[in-house]
């Protein structure tokens, strides 16, 4: 016996001279001796034999002894990413040697011939095993769907993520193969795995840390703050979920230990990168609560049927965190985004002060957004369909309107190149950091997330702790008009006092400026901080509307009833015509600036009003609030 064994140990060498394990005492050895399969036979103690013979009546190459499975209705891998590409019907003859075994559908032992007998027959299995166990590690089945794809051409025309392999790909130090083992072969199981050598387990030609990378590249992925963690952190390659990921959507990110609650990373600014706490706010995008509707790498609008917003909605795991010289974050880095072809150039009203905003009529796809709003454009504005009582953002931030927050680079409008300069009362006096840089040197647009993340955690912007983006909020408002469906994932309330002003105003613009303290610079001097019955808001004993009181509220007549109420932060296309209400004071004088709300009997020239005492009650008429409609 033990120089049947010697004969049988020096047999494997000499067959994997160039391996630099054998598979004995491997979960391929299943004869009787192997100390490391589960599943191995009675009393055959030849390794070789169970899936090799030096003669068989069947001409199969390699020597093959196993019987082969006769299955025909395999469920081959398929992906949206693969629309177009070839798609095989069947695993390839390569690959099915080894689903022989490995679909579970002939018995481990069946072989064409039987050690000593020269005929077929089975190899009797410890424990009772004829095929693989469903339990088993190695069980595969018939459905391959959740498998990497085996029997596609590995076309680098197709996938422009694939690096381009010259053959034979031995000659460059590759052991991993394509069948035949050319530059436009196929990929098959032998691809990644060497049935002989489980040096690098499971079987692997390569260590799983680079086994991926032979074949794949991703844009900026050795840049990426991901790029350490390896590809086996988010995928494997047998019984993955879409796209072979670990578990199933944002599932995945969370269970990794990286942005779910109970194991959250910390980023390379400290702060805590807990996503799925925030996703789970009252005030979110749906992460959490839609599944199965997003496919990796989809191009298309997002229609109303299938909407969602899940993580590579707005993030690439491969570039994340890469750096970018675009005014975008770098976890936003290579996230495709849209953007209006051209922005309407709009005319402001100047006779009746209501908006009129211009709806962009089409759209471009940008591969690699270079502006947060490009993202959010996807779902929020006409690029697809809107449900009901949502914004069409796109039509508020068209940046040649009168008021606008900047979400929007525009150039000069006389035509000369260059964008606009800036407001310059967006400086260290007028603003909170970290937009309270000189305006001759300002680089920063503003952010959709600026406004829309969780709430602040720390004093400003710049030292929150926790993971920035528009994840989700806690912050609620409550339904009181004109306030209502207005809080979507705020950084600060919009509820407004005679005492807080308006809060999220004062994340951006400097509270102590135009609310608490002494007035530094403004355009209009008797801001709250100058004229205390300013603050008082209501004007008429109704609700207090804080900064909303003179701004951003709008969309209805002065001195009628039944218009809507709305507030427009992101822009408006007006210029605000004192003319229409009072021709004594300020007759044809034009203003911008957000302004509408309780404005009343304004001296745009001088700066001032009409009169203060009594908050306008001498005024020939005064603006409805909450409560009551004027004059």
């Amino acid at each position: 016996m033990k120089i049947n064994r010697l004969l049988i140990i020096l047999s494997i060498v000499v067959f994997n001279f160039l391996s630099s394990q054998s598979i004995l005492n491997t979960k391929h050895d299943l004869s009787v001796g192997s100390s490391s399969a589960n599943i191995k036979a009675i009393s055959e103690e030849q390794v070789c034999v169970f899936c090799h013979t030096p003669h068989s009546s069947d001409t199969i190459a390699q020597l093959w002894n196993k019987i082969q499975t006769e299955q025909t209705n395999y469920t081959i891998y398929l992906s949206e990413r693969l629309a177009g590409y070839h798609t095989p019907s069947q695993p390839n003859d390569r690959s099915k040697l080894c689903m022989s075994c490995h679909d579970g559908t002939i018995a481990i032992g069946s072989v064409y011939n039987l050690p000593g007998s020269g005929a077929g027959g089975v190899i009797i299995m410890s424990d009772g095993v004829t095929t693989m166990p469903i339990s088993a590690d190695g069980y595969i089945g018939i459905d391959l769907s959740d498998d990497h794809p085996v029997g596609y051409s590995y076309d680098t025309n197709y996938d422009s993520e694939l690096i381009i392999r010259n053959w034979p790909w031995k000659a460059q130090g590759l052991r991993v193969l394509l069948d035949p083992d050319a530059s436009n072969g196929t990929i098959e199981c032998h691809t990644c795995h060497n049935p002989h050598d489980n040096f690098y387990s499971p079987f692997l030609n390569e260590p799983e840390s680079m086994l991926c990378t032979v074949c794949h590249v991703k844009t900026e992925w050795e840049q990426s703050v991901h790029y350490e963690l390896g590809c086996s952190s988010c995928h494997k390659s047998h019984s993955g979920e879409k796209a072979l990921l670990i578990s199933v959507e944002e599932i995945n990110c969370y269970s990794s230990g990286c942005h779910g609650s109970t194991i959250p990373a910390i980023g390379t600014t400290g702060r805590v990168l807990d996503v799925e706490t925030q996703l789970d706010y009252v005030n979110s995008h749906p992460t959490n609560s839609i599944a199965g509707v997003h496919f990796s790498g989809e191009i298309s609008g997002i229609d109303f049927a299938d909407r969602h917003a899940e993580c590579g909605d707005c993030h690439d795991p491969h570039q994340a965190g890469s750096t970018t010289s675009s005014n975008i974050a770098s976890a936003l880095t290579g996230v495709r985004g849209v953007e209006s072809l051209i922005w309407p150039t709009p005319t402001a009203n100047l006779v009746d002060n209501e908006n009129e905003f211009i709806v962009p009529s089409s759209y471009s796809m940008i591969e690699s957004a270079s502006e947060e709003n490009q993202i959010c454009l996807k779902c929020h504005s006409n690029f697809t369909s809107q449900p009901a009582g949502q914004k069409n953002i796109a039509e508020e931030i068209n940046p040649y309107y009168r008021s606008t927050h900047g979400l929007v680079k525009r150039t000069v409008l006389d035509g000369s190149d260059g964008t606009e300069s800036r407001n310059p009362y967006v400086n260290s006096s007028n603003m909170e950091p970290p937009f309270d840089e000189d305006p001759s040197s300002y680089t920063r647009s503003l952010q959709c997330s600026d406004c829309h993340a969780s709430e602040i955690s720390g004093s400003d912007l710049n030292s929150r702790t926790d993971a920035k983006g528009s994840h989700g909020s806690s912050i609620f408002v409550g339904s009181i008009d004109p306030l209502s469906n207005q809080s979507a994932i705020l950084v600060e309330t919009i509820s407004s006092s005679s005492s807080t002003g308006t809060p999220l105003c004062f994340v951006c613009h400097s509270r102590s400026n135009y609310w608490d303290g002494p007035l530094v610079s403004s355009a209009f001097d008797k801001h709250p901080s100058n004229s205390m019955q300013h603050k008082s808001g209501g004007m008429g004993g109704g609700a207090n509307e804080g900064c909303f009181s003179c701004h951003m509220w709008d969309s209805y007549q002065f001195g009628t009833s039944g218009d809507s109420e709305m507030i427009f932060i992101h822009g408006q296309n007006k210029r605000y015509n004192i003319n229409e209400y009072n021709g004594s004071i300020g007759s044809g004088q034009l203003n911008d600036a957000f302004v509408n709300g309780h404005i009343a009997d304004i001296d745009f020239e001088n700066k001032t009003c009409q009169t203060e005492a009594g908050c306008h009650q001498g005024a020939p008429w005064r603006p409805r609030n909450y409560n009551s409609v004027g004059p």
